[in-house]
């Protein structure tokens, strides 16, 4: 019955995917070839219960792809107008170094707000997180943020990175910056970019491991590690608009005023549609583009992961079948756990009015989907088992920037902006077209979604590497920064030969 209910949905999903008119659609056309491949799929269907036929669901499933290059074929990227984002016009295009401050007066003002906030309503018996942030362990990481955080030393600790501002298209950027002090290799630039719930300082560990000499390198690594606007010691604007693709315009004309004409990129959660959109858009400004959040959603790979449901061999190899299928429970996980998303998606301000004024509120907030994105079984723990996988002042680190800069509500909306389709057509266009840079990618065992390489060459053909662990999860770089540095060195060493190999044929 879960294959037949899996069909269902599949037929729903293809159906729906990006049409406003189903009779006069692309989509027509391929109901009416499901019901020419009747004696076919029948053979398949009828079998579901036995052994499949593989060849028929194969020329089934090969049927419906080429269906969808009809319908969707692969377009140029757009011409997108760039546009200025801050209050004022400005000409300074200086770059101001920028110490990171946790003042005593913020310090004290937080610790009033933690120290006399109102008693928890008590969790229910036994649910642990799994009605989101426990009242318990909210109580305990909330006390320990007030009162065994070290904050002059971690502001010492965050310090240690050389950090910068510059502004952008009207908006003050804040950036980590690290160059090799005395290169005796190639310099290679890189532009990492952050996600949600954390910051730029995500990054902090990877660094400390990208900047380490290897012997079986013949390159340094440049960092630039960007706060998205409205993330942290960013500037938010205060116009509507600013999609991922903008922020991937502005990404760009960071790298260009800091003179990195070429760079590679590194991104996950959303920095990875930031990177997206940047490698997309700016395919010669970018040497390759690697993640830790890898997927595809142009309608083929769609298509093949949902009718792949029927006959999962055809799409994916059986050791990891299980993160892909069946459907219609990691349908069930993303309704379990992404009301986070959705309401940052819809009605951001609602939300964020409250984590910019209570770090009971912010924290509440940014533990469950924390707990969410490190592996699912946390939520079944009244501490989530947080302490098990992370150093937790990273954590402390990042909430209090948060804080202390005031961005929860503007890096919310960057969920709205993303998924702002009807208004904003350009993020559907530039998130389906295909990405013609060099790509690579690592796949950690906990993450929340897992497509393998057939699906990710519909939007990345010139895949070079692929790692996939059974370890690890949504915040690699907390939780494993030396394995996801060792994937950025291996990835970009072997694209670093890929352009070798091509500037030799010119």
């Amino acid at each position: 019955m879960m294959r037949v209910a899996s069909f269902l949905l599949c037929l729903l999903f293809v159906a729906s995917v990006a049409c406003d008119d189903i009779e006069t659609s692309p989509v027509q056309s391929f109901l009416e070839t499901i019901n020419k491949w009747r004696p076919v799929l029948k053979d398949i269907f009828g079998s579901v219960y036995e052994t499949v036929n593989r060849v028929a669901f194969e020329a089934a499933l090969k049927e419906a792809v080429n269906l969808m290059d009809q319908a969707y074929p692969a377009q140029p990227p757009p011409i997108v107008p760039e546009r200025w984002w801050g209050e004022n016009q400005s000409n300074d295009t200086s770059v101001r170094e920028f110490t990171v401050r946790f003042t005593d007066e913020m310090i004290t003002d937080l610790r009033y707000r933690i120290n006399h906030r109102r008693d928890f309503t008590p969790a229910l018996q036994g649910v642990a997180n799994t009605y989101g942030t426990n009242s318990a362990f909210l109580a305990q990481f909330l006390e320990q943020w007030a009162n065994e955080y070290d904050f002059k030393a971690r502001e010492r600790w965050l310090n240690n990175f050389p950090q910068y501002v510059t502004n952008i298209q009207g908006l003050d950027i804040h950036f980590i910056h690290i160059t090799p002090p005395n290169p005796r290799k190639k310099v290679v630039p890189i532009l990492m970019l952050h996600g949600f719930t954390v910051t730029a300082f995500e990054y902090v560990h990877v660094i400390q491991n990208l900047i380490k000499e290897r012997d079986d390198s013949d390159f340094e690594f440049e960092i630039v590690v960007p706060n998205l606007p409205g993330y942290g010691y960013s500037e938010a604007t205060s116009k509507p608009g600013l999609a991922l693709y903008q922020m991937a315009i502005i990404m760009k004309n960071l790298m260009l005023r800091l003179g990195k004409e070429q760079f590679y990129i590194h991104a996950g959660d959303i920095g990875h549609m930031v990177g997206d959109a940047l490698a997309t858009l700016f395919p010669e400004r970018v040497l390759g583009f690697h993640t830790n959040l890898p997927f595809s959603l142009r309608p083929q790979s769609l298509t093949k992961w949902v009718l792949g449901q029927l006959y999962p061999p055809a799409v994916v190899d059986a050791r990891y079948e299980s993160r892909m299928y069946p459907l219609l429970t990691n349908l069930q996980f993303y309704l379990e756990h992404f009301g986070y998303f959705h309401i940052q998606a819809t009605k951001p301000d609602n939300l964020g009015h409250g984590p910019d004024e209570s770090p009971v509120a912010l924290t509440s907030w940014l533990l469950e989907p924390i707990m969410m994105g490190t592996n699912i079984s946390s939520q079944y723990f009244v501490d989530g088992n947080l302490t098990q996988y992370y150093d937790m002042n990273d954590w402390f680190d990042t909430f209090t920037v948060y804080w202390s800069s005031k961005s929860a509500m503007t890096a919310m909306r960057s969920y709205a902006e993303w998924l702002a389709w009807k208004s904003n057509p350009l993020s559907y266009d530039i998130m389906t077209t295909p990405t013609p840079v060099l790509f690579a990618a690592i796949n950690f065992g906990a993450e929340i979604i897992y497509m393998p390489d057939d699906l990710l060459r519909d939007k990345y053909p010139n895949l070079v590497q692929t790692t996939t662990l059974d370890v690890g999860g949504h915040f690699a770089a907390y939780l494993m920064p030396d394995v996801l540095a060792n994937s950025i060195w291996t990835s970009v060493a072997k694209m670093e030969i890929v352009h070798t190999n091509q500037a030799a044929k010119s």
